[in-house]
């Protein structure tokens, strides 16, 4: 009796110790591969010390009665205790996982080392299941299956060598269970040679390796990481602001530097640097100072809203132009800021991580290079685009609540050294207009027909301000006096305006416009309630109140100026001068300084937009991990409901017994061997055992026979014999006969209640 008991010990030691070493090999096969398809860094110390944690932990409370019932509890209390650990990223890593959802994984590998363990404690809960399950081949055959097709997807960095703790446990649960699956073998091995074949073992360059952790690292940093000083556009960088940046006016010269090349089929508005206040002597932006990652869902109210991307409603947005490919190719090195039209979607750009500031500019997260390219599709629309004023017309009555929380007040105010005269003259000029596009429309057109264009200009003095002294003394300029004065005076009869800096560019017949220095513009931006901003340029010989065929920039027009020019008589009124101080100059960045070379590209540049396989990625890796989620409940309900478990909790030999045996019918009957009515089980049994040629189970009935005839316990060789005849029985079943028994399993289970 003590022999058989220390063989009985042994037998279950020995299986307690298949079933640690198959779930380790699952756990690890497992984790290793979808760490690396989400982005994180390779830790498989991390890893395998993680499992073979969870593992001992279940082979150990396994051996104890009373503590079974913790190893999955625990896990779940581990979980815990490192998400409390972590509490204070909370925000971060839910702004991370908001970009994973979207596509963006790189985001996630800040938390490496926490997710690590987290994804290893879950998957190692998982691989313990799979492995106390009395079927275990098919569960790991699917997991290769499932992970072959990421790593085939994959960068060559994810080896199929991480395949090879699966194919092990495969090869382990087949032999313990004496399952001929020369089929299943074949497959893992196959899988196996496969990803051998199309993707390299070990990475062939050294180099490759550090330009891939660069790349990795300068991701994160651009996606969540980006606080540097950054160098905004700025006009005066150009030669057109020669006073510098706190002050606008005096004569300019700019040089024919080239700048960038832009494919698009017209004349085009491309905004750099969008300013809202005006102190008199110089524009500044004092509302963009934060700045929000232009993927980022949680800000799409606010990027719909300062994009104009739902303004007018559709069925007034579809009289605009068609929205077109633009692309832009940099000849120089240049600012970080990006310039694109004013409405605009689908922006991409090789190593460009888009940003926003509440100014609507849009810009990167470091100063771009000579030979960038980024693309875009734009709609190009301004004042004088066909059909324009009726669209923004029938806009005029629909509900606009972002006009009056945040445009009337960032767009209207004037600072008091504005004069009187310029109130009067605005209001003079838009009298007989009815409505206020046509008030935009008059004070446009008023610019551009009565003051003439020169380079030359006097240095405005510093006791008036500039629009003042442009409009009543100096009566000549260029783009900066025009779209200044247009926005002051559009301010002054209640349009909400602001002064957009960037580059007018015209494309030859080839559809590329070669841009340089002298295309460096600035024009005004007027909204209208319901419709949003438009652009109106009162330039002379510029201005886009008739059609976009006008020449759109300064320098195609190349005017000459005189050195006394000769301006057209203005209205005179009798201005007041406001004698209050000049306000405190506004600083603001200073751009880095243009680099002199200026690379000449061998060929016209034909960018291609950069392909994002992130999304779908991303897509494959969750349907993976619900796949797991899945094949983890199946799994542990297949645990729950095996024999070994379901017997081990009856407190009496009889019923313990009898739980195989209903096992037993339950295999039989998924091998349509099934009892004839009014049969007795042993006859049964034996009746099986005849059809199968299973000694094992003529033994088997005798023990039946006296747990359930008889007064007398059954021994335990009685319930031994029952366990070999049910293993036994599970050695000789087909792989349809396991599915059905699978099949049965989830859906009755296995109790006692199965012989009623």
């Amino acid at each position: 009796m003590t022999k058989k008991m220390n063989a009985s010990i042994f037998q279950f030691r020995k299986h307690s110790f298949f079933t640690f070493l198959l779930s380790l090999c699952i756990s690890f096969g497992m984790a290793c591969p979808v760490h690396l398809l989400l982005g994180l860094t390779p830790r498989p110390l991390l890893v395998l010390a993680t499992a073979l944690a969870v593992s001992a932990g279940f082979f150990l409370l396994k051996g104890i009665r009373p503590l079974r019932i913790l190893p999955y509890p625990l896990t779940l209390l581990a979980m815990g205790v490192i998400i409390f650990t972590y509490r204070t990223d909370a925000d971060a890593f839910s702004s991370a996982l908001v970009l994973a959802a979207n596509g963006d994984l790189l985001p996630l590998s800040v938390w490496s080392y926490p997710l690590t363990i987290l994804l290893t404690l879950l998957i190692s809960a998982v691989g313990n299941a799979i492995a106390a399950s009395d079927n275990p081949v098919f569960a790991i055959l699917l997991l290769l299956i499932l992970l072959f097709f990421p790593i085939a997807l994959h960068s060559t960095s994810l080896s199929s060598l991480w395949l090879l703790p699966l194919v092990f446990a495969l090869l382990l649960a087949c032999r313990d269970s004496n399952t001929r699956y020369y089929a299943s073998i074949l497959s893992a091995l196959a899988i196996l040679v496969l990803t051998i074949l199309l993707y390299p073992l070990i990475p062939k360059s050294q180099p490759g390796l550090v330009r891939t952790a660069e790349t990795v690292r300068q991701a994160i940093d651009d996606y969540l990481f980006f606080t540097e000083a950054r160098t905004p556009f700025s006009l005066s960088s150009t030669g057109w602001q020669p006073l510098g940046q706190n002050r606008i006016g005096g004569t300019v010269n700019p040089k024919d530097t080239k700048v960038m090349q832009v494919r698009t089929s017209g004349p085009t508005l491309l905004r750099g640097g969008i300013r809202n206040e005006y102190n008199g002597f110089a524009w500044a932006d004092t509302i963009g100072g934060r700045r929000y990652l232009f993927v980022d869902p949680r800000f799409r109210s606010m990027r719909s809203n300062l994009f104009d991307a739902e303004r007018p409603e559709a069925s007034i947005a579809a009289g605009f132009p068609a929205s077109e490919l633009i692309q832009v190719f940099l000849e120089q090195d240049a600012t970080s800021t990006l310039y694109l039209t004013q409405r605009f979607e689908s922006l991409s750009g090789q190593n460009i991580v888009p940003y926003f500031s509440p100014a609507s500019e849009v810009f990167t997260t470091r100063s771009l290079e000579a030979g960038s390219q980024y693309d875009f599709y734009g709609t190009r629309i301004t004042a004088g685009t066909a059909g324009i004023r009726d669209l923004v017309l029938r806009s005029a009555t629909l509900p606009d609540p972002w006009y009056e929380e945040t445009i009337r007040e960032e767009y209207l105010t004037l600072p008091d050294i504005v004069e009187s005269g310029v109130y009067e003259l605005a209001a003079e000029i838009t009298s007989s207009a009815r409505t206020d596009f046509d008030r935009a429309l008059a004070l446009t057109s008023y610019l551009a027909e009565h003051y003439p264009y020169s380079l030359v200009q006097n240095t405005p003095p510093t006791d008036r301000d500039f629009v003042s002294w442009f409009l009543f003394d100096e009566q000549r300029g260029y783009c900066t006096s025009f779209a200044s004065s247009l926005v002051v005076m559009a301010r002054a009869v209640g349009l909400p305006s602001r002064y957009v800096e960037g580059y007018s560019v015209v494309p030859g017949e080839n559809g590329i416009a070669y841009v340089t220095q002298k295309n460096a513009h600035t024009w005004c931006e007027i909204y209208f309630t319901g419709f949003g901003w438009l652009p109106f340029d009162a330039t002379p010989g510029l201005n886009n109140t008739e059609n976009d065929q006008s020449p759109p920039d300064d320098a195609q027009s190349t005017p000459t100026p005189s050195p006394v020019p000769s301006p057209t008589p203005a209205p005179t009124p009798t201005p007041e001068t406001d004698e209050s101080p000049a306000p405190t100059d506004t600083p603001t960045p200073e751009p880095s300084p243009e680099t002199s070379a200026t690379p000449e590209p061998t060929a016209t540049p034909e960018p291609e937009p950069e392909e994002n396989r992130n999304p779908f990625l991303f897509r494959l890796v969750l349907i993976l991990l619900i796949l797991l989620l899945l094949a983890a409940c199946i799994a542990l309900r297949l645990s729950l409901t095996s024999p070994a478990y379901v017997a081990d909790r009856q407190k009496e030999r009889r019923n313990a017994l009898l739980v195989y045996y209903a096992a037993i019918l339950q295999q039989l009957d998924a091998m349509h061997i099934t009892p004839q009515p009014g049969e007795a089980p042993a006859t049964f049994l034996i009746r099986a055992a005849d059809q199968l040629q299973i000694s094992e189970i003529r033994k088997a009935a005798s023990g039946l026979s006296a747990a359930g005839y008889s007064r007398k316990k059954p021994s335990r060789q009685d319930y031994e014999q029952m366990v070999v005849a049910f293993e036994t029985i599970s050695g000789l079943m087909h792989p349809a006969a396991r599915l059905r028994l699978i099949r049965t399993r989830l859906i009755h289970g296995l109790s006692l209640k199965s012989l009623a």
